[in-house]
C-alpha cells in the first residue's frame, strides 16, 4: 500500500536510519479496512513512536481489527483529521514559528544540531498558536541539550501537550510559567542604534 510523503517523513524522523526501510516496508502491509489509508498509517506511527517492535505489533493487529489500531493511535474519534494534521504535519506547509528567545536558547543548548533542533521544534503541537512558545520552551527544557530527547518531547507534545509541560518541571505547567519563561528564555538584547 502506498505511503504518503508525510508518513514517510515521520518514519524518517521517528526511527533511526538503520530501521527506516524496515519500518516503511512494515507500514506498507497495514490492513486499513477500507478506511483512509493515511489515517491508519498515522495511527500505527503515533502509537509506535520510535519502537520498531511496537510498529510490527500494530501492523499485525491491523490484520485482526484495524479499529484497535485507530484507538491505539488516537485517531478513532470524530476529530481524527485534526489529530492527524497535528501528528504528521503538512508536507510543504510552513512549520510553526520559533520565537527568537527560544531559538537563542536552542542555539546555546544544541550548538552542533541547532538547525535540526529548530526544524523539529517548529513542528511542536500548538507551534502556530498562542501557547506554542510555552510548549516549545518546555520541550527545550525537558531535552536538556539532547537532540533525541527533543525529538521525543516534540512527538509527545502531539499526544498530550500537558505532559510536555509537566516534563519541563512543575512551574512550567502552572500559573508561574511566564516567570519561568522570562528567567530561562530571556529576550535577546537588541543592538544599540547609532
Amino acid at each position: 500500500m502506498e505511503l504518503t510523503g508525510r508518513v514517510k517523513a515521520r518514519v524518517r524522523t521517528y526511527f533511526p536510519a538503520e530501521d527506516v526501510e524496515e519500518a516503511l516496508a512494515e507500514l506498507a502491509g497495514v490492513e486499513t479496512g477500507g478506511q483512509d489509508v493515511e489515517r491508519v498509517h498515522a495511527a500505527v506511527l503515533l502509537a509506535a513512536m520510535t519502537s520498531l517492535e511496537r510498529l510490527k505489533e500494530l501492523v499485525a493487529l491491523s490484520r485482526v481489527d484495524w479499529r484497535d489500531v485507530l484507538v491505539a493511535g488516537g485517531l478513532a474519534d470524530g476529530d481524527w483529521r485534526g489529530r492527524l494534521e497535528r501528528g504528521l504535519g503538512s508536507v510543504g506547509a510552513p512549520p510553526g514559528s520559533v520565537s527568537e528567545r527560544v531559538a537563542t536558547r536552542v542555539r546555546r543548548d544544541f550548538p552542533k544540531h541547532a538547525d535540526e533542533a529548530l526544524q523539529e521544534l517548529a513542528t511542536t503541537y500548538g507551534s502556530r498558536g498562542p501557547g506554542g512558545e510555552r510548549i516549545q520552551a518546555a520541550v527545550v527544557l525537558a531535552a536538556k541539550g539532547d537532540l533525541r530527547r527533543l525529538k521525543s518531547a516534540v512527538r509527545g507534545s502531539h499526544r498530550d501537550y500537558r505532559d510536555t509541560l509537566m516534563g519541563a518541571g512543575e512551574a512550567h505547567a502552572h500559573d508561574d510559567w511566564p516567570e519561568v519563561l522570562r528567567r530561562e528564555f530571556p529576550e535577546p538584547q537588541k543592538g544599540r542604534r547609532r
